[in-house]
């Protein structure tokens, strides 16, 4: 009987490994093709172009006019040398710890490979935009995922500090690094800091101080009070900008590109440890989580798309999360509070930030990954269940990662050629001349924001760095950049698909055909 069981854990480990290693194949033959891309990419390549002297002169600079974020920026210069091979490498290696440390936590150090494919396999479920910008970009990943990856190996080691022995100290530096890194992970490392603060006090608390200054390095540098008093949505008010960055993030969250599949993955799980693990009294809740995850979903089908629908969707979503933090904390669980404060923390950071963008989701979407897996794991299925919902996983995983694959690799074949064309042709309304700034691309027109804002007569404003409002006719319309949706106001309005909106020569454009729909006027191109 010993001996069967000793094979059946071997195969087990064989298939756990082979589960863990198709995703990441894949996830190498998407770096393979990875190219800098925006001008971010080109600034930071710039830094080590001039020696060492420059290297350091330009970190100094962009500490003091652009923003704090010294660490990363430093770490990402130099990874976007040598055709980006040391990118592709070490962000191979980022995503690989993520998995491990996240799988770590969420199986309590059990069956660590498989937990270690399914970590991966949930973040993947994230939405394309989010994985695009926070994971597949450069700069991104630096700012994102690496950061991310941080907090949580920060906090693995604050859970295993050793009480004797040189190697405790390590944590020290790490703190001071992930305090440092981005606004995000300097909240999130000291709320790791705080979290786990107990014995030996002395040592915790001097990791909760070097997190501390880590985050204000940043929080205080020259550069990030620079970046946000030139920011225009940093004339909006605290509680202005938090209403429009609530309404703008939770459609974000709940398209396709955000979220609504993760979100609904980690209501879904805590919704099945209420039924099964939760007892009687508990047992009737799991009703409401069901509940939320249907209604997360159905805001992706445009089923719910009044923005009251859309806002109120993600915030009894969260409500629900927080309860359920509260209810495991109670029960002696300490991975999913922890993980649930970081993802409704890192959304807080998002509500008061002057940028709007699908990257800033990807801390919450990390952790809400983090929380779903450990929340199945308590559920303590058979192993056979536990096993089939791992292949399903990584199943899922992998088709969205091949589609990556076909997206880099066409963007890789025409690199040299133009995405898309400026033509000498001008949009008309009638008699009347909208615009001559045209672009064309795959078989559709596209029309300028800006220049579609200024002849309907109406204000044209950036609310955040990536997300511009046309106010017009009494009406309030926002476009984000990338985004595939536009929010027609912010009280009582509606969310509004779009066809395929995209930037081009830093400018937003829209579809001729959603300008037509959406402003009720006749374009036609000559």
């Amino acid at each position: 009987m010993i001996q069967k069981r000793g094979k059946q854990g071997a195969a087990e480990r064989v298939f756990a490994a082979l589960l863990c290693a198709v995703p990441f194949a894949i996830l190498f033959v998407i770096h393979c093709y990875i190219q800098k891309d925006g001008l971010d990419d080109y600034y930071y390549g710039s830094f080590t172009t001039g020696g060492i002297g420059y290297y350091f002169h330009m970190l100094a600079e962009n500490y003091t006019n652009r923003n704090g974020r010294t660490f990363v920026h430093a770490l990402c210069a130099l990874m976007l040398t040598h055709n980006l091979w040391p990118f592709r490498v070490f962000n191979v290696l980022v995503l690989f710890g993520f998995s491990f440390f996240g799988g770590k936590l969420a199986g309590d150090g059990r069956r660590p490979l498989l937990f270690c494919a399914a970590a991966l396999s949930l973040l993947m479920l994230t939405g394309i935009a989010v994985l695009r910008e926070a994971v597949f970009w450069a700069s991104g990943s630096f700012n994102y995922l690496f950061p991310t990856t941080l907090v949580i190996v920060f906090f693995f080691c604050l859970r295993n500090l050793p009480e004797t022995g040189a190697r405790r100290f390590l944590i020290l530096p790490l703190g001071l690094i992930a305090g440092a890194s981005t606004e995000i992970s300097g909240v999130l490392a000291i709320a790791a800091a705080l979290y786990t603060l107990k014995k030996p006090y002395k040592l915790r608390f001097a990791t909760l101080i070097t997190s501390a200054v880590g985050f204000l390095t940043l929080l205080l540098s020259p550069g990030m009070r620079g970046k946000y008093a030139q920011s225009s949505a940093a004339s909006a008010g605290i509680f202005e900008r938090m209403h429009i960055n609530l309404s703008l993030f939770s459609q974000e969250a709940l398209t396709l590109d955000g979220l609504p599949f993760l979100l609904s993955l980690t209501l879904i799980a805590a919704a099945l440890w209420l039924l099964f693990r939760g007892g009687k009294r508990l047992r009737p809740l799991s009703a409401v989580f069901f509940a939320l995850a249907v209604l997360s979903v159905l805001t992706y089908f445009d089923v719910l798309n009044r923005t009251y629908q859309i806002n109120g969707t993600a915030l009894l979503a969260c409500a629900a999360l927080a309860l359920f933090a509260v209810l495991q904390y109670l029960r002696g669980e300490r991975i999913i509070p922890f993980s649930l404060l970081c993802a409704l923390l890192s959304l807080g950071v998002c509500l008061v930030s002057t940028v709007c963008s699908a990257r800033m989701l990807f801390p919450a979407a990390a952790f809400f990954a983090v929380t779903a897996l450990r929340s199945f794991a308590i559920c303590e299925f058979p192993r056979k269940i536990a096993l089939c919902a791992a292949v399903l996983l990584v199943a899922a995983a992998s088709i969205i990662l091949v589609s990556f694959t076909g997206i880099y690799s066409n963007i890789a074949a025409t690199r040299d050629q133009p995405a898309a064309a400026q033509l000498s042709v001008a949009a008309y309304d009638g008699d009347a001349l909208v615009t001559d700034e045209i672009i064309f691309q795959n078989g559709t027109y596209y029309i300028g924001i800006r220049a579609l804002g200024n002849y309907l007569g109406g204000e044209v404003a950036w609310v955040s760095q990536y997300a511009a409002r046309i106010t017009y006719n009494g009406h309030e319309y926002y476009f984000r950049q990338f985004a595939k949706n536009a929010l027609i106001d912010i009280n009582g309005g509606y969310s509004r698909s779009l066809h395929s909106p995209i930037v081009f020569g830093y400018t937003s454009y829209i579809s001729v055909e959603d300008a037509q729909e959406i402003f009720n006027i006749d374009i036609y191109i000559k």
